[in-house]
């Protein structure tokens, strides 16, 4: 649970706005976000994707 917490407040933080990390770079600009590892970008990515954010081909 802790771990979705610093998550939800490292996205809160960010200046820019998680779709547009996302679609710019992918799964790795969600990796780069503070608090945000691996498996919390692939969860992210999934609930971005449940609302449809395309993403750049920045993911080989």
């Amino acid at each position: 649970m802790w771990a979705y917490r610093k998550a939800a407040w490292a996205v809160e933080d960010l200046q820019q706005d998680i779709g547009l990390v996302y679609q710019q770079m992918g799964i790795r600009g969600l990796e780069s976000i503070p608090g945000v590892g691996p498996q919390m970008a692939l969860e992210v990515e999934g609930e971005l994707k449940k609302i449809s954010v395309p993403v750049s081909n920045a993911d080989p």
